[in-house]
């Protein structure tokens, strides 16, 4: 099953698990943001209704997450932009990216945005282009250890 997670009684029960699965995406993906941070205030922006932000999940019937996304509408210098900031699907799980890609069109619909952005971990850039997507930059980073 696949659902756009709002506040409510699945979003309560699914917590601990949704919340471990977007921390590791980030200390893996983007280790040179604070993940507690970000998840954190991800999932306040859930529980308080925000109507610009969206955690799609794709989900076994048993509730296990197989997929996920968190997707952002945001305004910059004066446009809509719909920005994906994790999308994960765990081996198998293939159905999950083109329903999102369709969510997040709608989602870029409903909003009036002009473009959409899709971050993610580097070689899986085919996977998204056949839904239009292309690769305009390469992001790099360093990461220094505080210890």
């Amino acid at each position: 099953m696949i659902v756009r997670l709002t506040n409510g009684p699945l979003a309560r029960m699914l917590h601990f698990a949704l919340y471990e699965r977007l921390l590791q995406f980030c200390q893996k993906h983007t280790p040179e943001f604070p993940a507690e941070t970000i998840v954190s205030a991800w999932l306040e922006r859930l529980y308080k209704g925000d109507p610009t932000f969206h955690i799609l999940l794709y989900m076994e019937d048993n509730y296990t997450i197989l997929a996920h996304a968190v997707v952002a509408v945001e305004e910059q210098f004066g446009e809509r932009i719909v920005h994906t900031y994790q999308g994960q699907s765990d081996r198998g799980a293939t159905m999950g990216l083109a329903v999102f890609n369709e969510m997040i069109d709608k989602i870029a619909a409903e909003a009036g945005a002009s473009k959409a952005g899709f971050f993610l971990d580097g070689g899986r850039s085919k996977a998204l282009e056949r839904f239009g997507y292309k690769v305009y930059k390469t992001y790099m980073v360093k990461v220094y250890d505080s210890e």
